[in-house]
């Protein structure tokens, strides 16, 4: 059994690019194979946390892959260029085996675990969620033309669970759940209502929702931490960042 478990991280990038490759090849039977990519992954961490006691909680340890997964699919599903399909497939197949690997160190070979290694991958699949999250949202706005009112809706539902997950993941103490819950939820929906008036691009707007949400979250780690502020030389590299983003964006006419 130990020799399946630890080949799993490796199985679990076979199986997602296999399946995902075969939904975007098959339009008619999308969702069945997108569906079955999604939960043998989930299945494949289960198995590895089955017999592991998480601070977090098994769930919040499953919850950031699956919502990525899940918006990944999204992204595919409005994706039309088959080179970018291959990179967002391979990227999020090694990155899930990465996942899956640390896991399967913390549970069954802790003399190799690296401290922290699942929260700093957690915390790379908490902004990739959301990115893809938004930049579904955002396609689903430009090519099904859904209304403002309605893309808004799906966001403040994904970002009050996506909130949840990240409170619970990092361990929020009640002192500063609520404030920091408030915050966080109420700038990224008015800046998400914001971006979705601009003429920019989806991934433009994206990039601009995670950028923004990395800063925050990592302002929050450090709170929760009590560590000095680590966040500065972070906030100055996100803002380099996001202004390269807005000054190299296309903006439609």
């Amino acid at each position: 059994m130990i020799f399946f478990l630890r080949a799993l991280p490796v199985l679990c990038a076979a199986w997602i690019i296999g399946f995902f490759r075969l939904a975007i090849g098959s339009p008619n039977t999308f969702w069945y194979y997108a569906g079955a990519g999604v939960l043998g992954a989930l299945a494949a961490l289960w198995l590895l946390t089955r017999r592991a006691v998480f601070l977090q909680g098994r769930w919040s340890i499953l919850a950031f892959p699956a919502l990525t997964l899940l918006a990944v699919v999204g992204t595919l599903l409005f994706s039309e260029r088959a080179s970018l399909q291959w990179v967002l497939l391979g990227c999020i197949g090694v990155l899930f085996a990465l996942y899956a690997e640390q896991v399967f160190r913390f549970t069954h070979a802790p003399a190799r675990y690296q401290p922290n290694a699942l929260v700093n991958l957690g915390f790379v699949f908490a902004i990739l969620s959301m990115f893809f999250s938004s930049l579904t949202i955002f396609d689903l706005q430009l090519f099904a033309n859904a209304p403002l009112w309605l893309a808004i809706v799906i966001f403040v539902v994904v970002m009050v669970f996506w909130s949840t997950i990240v409170f619970r993941f990092l361990d929020v103490p009640s002192a500063i759940r609520w404030p920091w819950g408030i915050a966080l939820n109420t700038i990224a929906i008015e800046f998400f209502a914001l971006l979705a008036w601009l003429p920019a691009l989806p991934f433009v707007k994206a990039a601009i929702v995670a950028l923004l949400l990395t800063g925050m979250l990592q302002r929050l780690r450090d709170d929760v931490l009590g560590t000095a502020r680590s966040s500065r030389w972070a906030t100055v590299v996100l803002a380099i960042m996001l202004l390269c983003v807005v000054v190299t964006a296309r903006w439609f006419a």
